[in-house]
């Protein structure tokens, strides 16, 4: 890992040695610590970085009372906290010839936060340590009410730094380091115990933190849970932090339970390095009194609301943060089984791509007109005579001076996740191969069709692509916009594409169309679906990117609906006979 220059891979799993007496820099007080972090303040960049990591490392070694160091760590915490905003910045302005500098930088800010969550997980250990073995006395009341509280500032301040590295983490699309986890559980578990993981901590005076706005440690290890819920690895580093954001508010409506719920999706097992898992039927037999269940419910339903047309539903910073494709993004996760998240790490194979919206709908057109004159063949010699399914139109515009690539690409998949995957293309890019284009994937030739949308794109240093892929749906059906074109006194047909999504197990269908063939001004239109036309309602857009939008819509009689369901019904038979 690129982080073992600056960080051990082991860093939360090894004992601290405790070897020093004193610090090699300054005086073991807030006094002496204060004047050196001022004298170093006017050093280059570079220097500074060095001196502040090195000092994190020397005070996580210094043999001293859990209180003093405590008051340490605090007192270089902030200026700590303004090197990681500064190197965040010097990377967002470095070049792409800078690459393996840049990377460089981003191991130091994980290095920073590792180093602060690692030294605040000692402090509390060690202070809960004293207070437990001080025995209860008038006389000692006060110091040992002191430590208990320092003991929580200590619990809360790691965990808000394990929150800080899972973001970090994600961002790099990397995994947590090991024992990571096992920490953030155990902190939590023994906040629980003690009844203090909802005592509002970060107004106090005497506790400097990174952040302002998360108020309890039950708080933050929700903002935890669910940063990882929704890190499937097909959003862009933006939207990975515009999540972290929003979980903030986002973690109040996450229920964490030490019993099963019927609404209860995902489960933590806190005595193991896990991260949360999806609850399988195994897991309900066994001994329950080390799990934690998880239920995203209410997040679901609020996240359903500030998908509504009118935005008076979110807050200040979901208005922010949130767009429509990032929403749409939360839903898909939320709504999608989790099943294929343990294939994430042990998933390795080619894949075949179709990009363009476009594209797709030309090679389903082609293979749709194959099966059709296959079977116009066979006829020829039985008297079978079963009328074919006219499913594209006649007078539809000719595709040879349309702008799209027909070719299908092999592609390498590095990994699979709940509801995609990340890919690797080698060799002269695709022309769409851009974030936002939509596409079609084949893991192998048995396996259906899947359309998505290409989240990210990331170049390597040997000028390979690496891209997300967010999967939309896997039942796909050809159909077209009908319009009338007065100049050319005929019908047009522009190529559309059906999507069907179960949401809450009911089945939805979407209209996904190139981004040109829009109509922002007519909201009735006429879909040409299986030689019939059907009259829709085009409703607001739940997807909006440079190539195509998604769009949901109604029915305006019951008899469209009937009819709609009828051709789709006759539209699947045509495909189970079809080889796609």
């Amino acid at each position: 890992m690129a982080t073992a220059q600056f960080v051990s891979v082991n860093i939360f799993t090894q004992d601290t040695e405790h070897t020093r007496s004193t610090l090699s820099f300054c005086e073991p007080n807030t006094h002496h610590l204060n004047i050196w972090i001022y004298a170093i303040s006017d050093e280059p960049i570079g220097n500074r970085a060095k001196a502040l990591l090195n000092a994190l490392i020397e005070l996580s070694e210094l043999e001293i009372q859990p209180c003093l160091k405590f008051k340490l760590v605090q007192t270089i915490h902030h200026p700590i906290d303004q090197m990681v905003e500064y190197l965040k910045t010097l990377v967002k302005e470095q070049s792409i010839s800078d690459s393996l500098h840049n990377e460089n930088v981003l191991d130091l800010i994980e290095s920073f936060r590792c180093y602060l969550a690692k030294l605040y997980t000692d402090i509390f250990y060690a202070l809960r340590k004293v207070v437990n073995d001080t025995v209860f006395s008038v006389k000692n009341y006060f110091v040992r009410k002191k430590q208990n509280t320092l003991s929580w500032y200590a619990c809360y301040l790691a965990l808000e730094q394990f929150s800080l590295v899972t973001c970090h983490q994600h961002m790099l699309y990397r995994e947590a380091l090991e024992g990571q986890w096992q920490h953030t559980h155990h902190l939590y578990l023994l906040a629980c115990q003690h009844q203090y993981e909802n005592v509002i901590i970060n107004h106090s005076q005497d506790c400097i933190c990174s952040q302002s706005e998360i108020e309890s440690i039950s708080i933050l290890y929700k903002q935890m849970l669910l940063l990882y819920l929704l890190n499937t690895q097909q959003v862009r580093p933006s939207e990975t932090y515009a999540l972290y954001q929003c979980s903030s508010e986002w973690a109040q409506l996450i229920r964490v339970t030490a019993k099963k719920e019927p609404l209860s999706r995902y489960i933590v097992e806190y005595k193991t390095d896990m991260p949360p898992t999806p609850i399988n039927e195994d897991q309900t037999h066994t001994v329950k009194q080390s799990f934690f269940y998880i239920n995203v419910n209410d997040l679901f339903k609020r996240i359903q609301l500030a998908n509504a047309p009118s935005q008076r539903h979110l807050s200040a910073k979901e208005q922010l943060y949130l767009n429509s494709s990032l929403i749409f993004h939360i839903t898909n996760t939320l709504n999608q089984s989790s099943e294929r998240r343990y294939e994430r790490h042990n998933f390795n194979s080619s894949i075949q791509v179709c990009f363009g919206l476009r594209s797709v709908h030309y090679r389903l057109t082609q293979a749709i007109l194959k099966h059709q004159n296959t079977l116009k063949k066979q006829a020829r010699y039985t008297k079978n005579r079963t009328k074919s399914l006219h499913v594209i139109p006649k007078d539809s515009m000719s595709t040879t001076n349309l702008d799209f690539d027909e070719n299908i690409y092999d592609c390498y998949i590095l990994d699979v996740s709940v509801n995609g995957y990340r890919m690797q293309r080698q060799g002269k890019p695709p022309q769409h191969l851009h974030a936002g284009e939509f596409l079609a994937v084949q893991e192998n030739n048995q396996s259906p069709w899947r359309c998505g949308l290409i989240r990210w794109v990331k170049q390597l240093p040997n000028k390979d692509l690496e891209f997300g892929v967010e999967i939309l749906s896997q039942h796909i059906t050809l159909c077209y916009i009908q319009q009338y074109n007065a100049l050319l006194e005929k019908y047009i047909y522009s190529p559309t594409l059906l999507l069907k999504k179960d949401i809450l197990g009911q089945p939805c269908f979407f209209l996904a169309m190139p981004i040109l063939d829009r109509l922002p001004t007519q909201k009735r239109v006429q879909l040409y679906l299986a030689n019939q036309t059907i009259s829709i309602y085009v409703g607001h857009k739940e997807l909006e990117n440079p190539s195509f939008i998604l769009c949901n819509f109604d029915f305006l009689t019951l008899e469209d609906q009937s009819k709609f369901n009828h051709l789709i019904s006759k539209y699947d038979t045509l495909l189970k006979n079809m080889d796609l």
